[in-house]
């Protein structure tokens, strides 16, 4: 890319954050630390899915309701700062479209199964995932990197060619 001043510019380091990554900004849990600091040294935006945001509210009731890890209080706030982090812009889905003037979510129907008859070990929120790294804002600031603590989907994302970061640990 060419600056306004004529000098090569280096283009912005995207990361899509899967829902174990979403947890981890609002809850500390090993690899909290090293996203946190991942996410300070950024110079763009985390990226996700609204699935995503959706299966990391999952993820804060299990641990709320049947883990007992998050008493009411310490839910509600971490639900709260997980949404406040989209309203704020902090983190930026790129999984809606506007069809017929209305917001409507991508659903990837047939990549799912694509994407589940080469990784059967991935759920249909995995796949979504690469759908979303696939499409969301690529052509305009190259691959996102996937950050997660999901050793199985690192590992399905690599052998599709797209860049990882590990977050299972600090």
């Amino acid at each position: 890319m060419i600056g306004s001043l004529g000098l090569m510019k280096t283009p912005l380091q995207h990361y899509f954050l899967d829902a174990s990554a979403l947890v981890k900004l609002v809850f500390d849990e090993p690899g909290s630390k090293t996203l946190k600091k991942l996410m300070r040294g950024a110079d763009a935006k985390p990226l996700t899915s609204w699935v995503l945001i959706a299966e990391a509210l999952g993820v804060l009731k299990r641990k709320w309701q049947h883990e007992k890890k998050l008493d009411d209080t310490a839910y509600l706030d971490a639900v709260q700062e997980l949404l406040m982090n989209t309203t704020m812009d902090y983190i930026h889905p790129v999984d809606l479209q506007i069809l017929n003037g209305e917001a409507r979510l991508k659903t990837y129907e047939v990549q799912i199964g694509d994407v589940r008859g080469r990784h059967p070990e991935l759920d249909a929120a995995d796949a979504i995932q690469f759908m979303a790294i696939e499409e969301g804002m690529l052509s305009v600031h190259g691959r996102p990197t996937l950050v997660s603590a999901d050793k199985k989907l690192l590992a399905a994302a690599e052998k599709e060619g797209i860049r990882t970061v590990s977050v299972c640990r600090d």
